[in-house]
């Protein structure tokens, strides 16, 4: 489950049983390009890639993990898992957040 914390941080939260030792990737899409780190221009989405191991935390049956997220508009998030056993991605998910799509 992933929910948005308004107005600044992205939140995932899972039962412990799932598998938190492999790379979830976090792209983050801007309103305006021109708003990313010039390197990501190109790519037109900013990388937040993370692990639990490093910025989550277990607690009761949970585990959770809490992104900052950047300053500029975002109207697309792709996230999902990568898996190291598989050389490729266990699930990913798209999340559009601009209003002119719906």
């Amino acid at each position: 489950k992933m929910s948005l914390s308004c107005p600044n941080s992205l939140r995932w939260m899972g039962s412990s049983a799932a598998d938190v030792r492999d790379k979830f990737f976090l792209h983050l899409f801007p309103a305006d390009a021109n708003e990313l780190p010039v390197p990501r221009r190109p790519h037109r989405y900013d990388n937040y890639d993370f692990h639990f191991f490093w910025q989550g935390q277990r607690f009761d049956s949970k585990c959770l993990a809490s992104i900052a997220l950047p300053q500029y508009d975002i109207v697309r998030i792709k996230t999902g898992q990568y898996s190291t056993l598989s050389l490729g991605r266990t699930w990913e998910a798209e999340i559009s957040l601009d209003a002119s799509s719906k």
